[in-house]
């Protein structure tokens, strides 16, 4: 199925112009980490929202924000720790 909506944000950005924003509920909890890596890698075009339990570790930094306690708390996540 992720699949699916990655193919449906091409056509929607090719035939519209712009890329729409990507909302993605746990959508990594079905892949292996290697796999969660390269997705979340790959979504350098356009506005990725994704929420999930656990972040893999990755090669670049992106911006993550967690929910802690009702705080909304701000960071970077990258290599090595995927913690902030």
């Amino acid at each position: 199925m992720l699949a699916v909506r990655l193919a449906e944000r091409a056509v929607m950005a090719a035939e519209m112009g712009i890329r729409p924003v990507l909302l993605l509920d746990d959508a990594l909890a079905e892949l292996d980490p290697e796999r969660q890596r390269r997705f979340l890698e790959l979504q350098n075009e356009g506005q990725t929202l994704v929420t999930a339990t656990t972040l893999p570790p990755l090669a670049r930094s992106v911006q993550a924000f967690r929910v802690q306690a009702g705080t909304l708390l701000e960071g970077e996540w990258s290599l090595p720790s995927a913690t902030f």
